[in-house]
């Protein structure tokens, strides 16, 4: 069985150049390293930071799991900012992590 996969990404949020890198394990994300980006760094900076404690432990491959531990983070760790997140999140980081997810749960061990 794969123990295991780490995906490069590439996306834009509000700016291009958002480069990071998600580790995924028995089909949950097991990290996030961002590589480096282009955000504001009080704004989409501050929650790209922190993406490794929004998804650790969520499920890659739930599309809905994705977006409520992203979006319940955001409400608890960034009170009336959560707009500003919309467009780092919603875009480019959520649909990439999903993809990585998808993907994963594709990988077959070769006989």
């Amino acid at each position: 069985s794969i123990f295991g996969a780490v995906y490069n990404g590439e996306v834009t949020g509000w700016e291009a150049g958002i480069k990071f890198q998600v580790g995924i394990a028995d089909g949950l994300f097991t990290g996030y390293i961002n590589i480096s980006n282009n955000e504001t760094p009080t704004i989409g900076g501050q929650l790209i930071g922190s993406l490794d404690a929004m998804i650790t432990g969520v499920d890659a491959s739930d599309a809905t799991a994705i977006s409520d531990a992203i979006n319940t983070y955001i409400t608890a760790n960034f009170a009336g900012v959560t707009a500003n997140f919309a467009g780092v999140t919603r875009g480019g980081i959520t649909e990439a992590l999903l993809a990585a997810g998808t993907h994963f749960d594709t990988l077959e061990v070769p006989a």
